[in-house]
């Protein structure tokens, strides 16, 4: 088994769109509430998932690596439609202020869940923390998609859509370019690629949990 196969198994076996949170959400089943909790928490990931980057950045002495590596990192965080901007749109949505998303407490799993992504990125190799931003974003278009089409379908929530969008068309490409840079510089670095890879898929699941756990009290 190639090291891409052997990771896309460790995401499959962990798949964001397969925990209850989202397969509540596909089915109509959770409140304005929760909707509104799940924004305000995952909005502090979203603000964070730049500092994954610009941390594996930080560990990488390969150039092609760290050009990809900046030019998400620009996708992510320049201009106007910078990545939190965009979910604080969604926000905006649901008929949250962007002052109290912004200084929101944030729950014990979404805490555990940034410090633990944050951790993978900054350890070496620097292909392994490649590999746990990987496995998060090729999931993404998928995930994207079916969050977007709950909203329309379940929550009449029409407007604020454009960081969903964004993700369904940009992380095929993020992810194709990370598959690839995993491809030519993960050899000899298998166990730590799928270490990272087991570490990522457990922390996102992490964050999700916190907000299910406070769904059902």
């Amino acid at each position: 088994m190639t090291l891409v196969n052997a990771t896309a198994e460790l995401i499959g076996g962990q798949r964001l769109l397969d925990h209850p949170f989202y397969v509540a959400w596909s089915k109509g089943e959770l409140t304005a509430e929760a909707l509104r909790r799940y924004a305000t928490q995952y909005y502090h990931w979203v603000l964070a998932f730049p500092t994954y980057l610009s941390a594996v950045h930080a560990n990488c002495e390969d150039i092609a690596m760290r050009q990809m590596l900046v030019a998400n990192l620009v996708d992510e965080e320049l201009g106007g439609s910078n990545h939190p901007g965009l979910w604080l749109r969604f926000c905006d949505a649901l008929g949250l202020e962007r002052q109290a998303v912004r200084t929101a407490a944030l729950l014990p799993e979404t805490q555990q869940a940034i410090h633990t992504f944050r951790t993978i990125c900054r350890e070496p190799p620097a292909v392994a923390g490649l590999a746990a931003i990987y496995a998060y974003e090729a999931q993404q278009p998928d995930v994207m998609r079916v969050k977007r089409e709950g909203l329309s379908t379940f929550y009449d929530v029409t407007d604020g859509h454009d960081y969903f969008e964004v993700h369904e068309t940009l992380d095929v490409a993020h992810s194709t370019q990370e598959r690839q840079q995993i491809e030519r510089l993960g050899a000899g670095k298998e166990a730590e690629v799928l270490q990272a890879v087991r570490a990522a898929v457990a922390a996102t699941y992490v964050l999700l949990d916190g907000v299910e756990r406070v769904r059902h009290g």
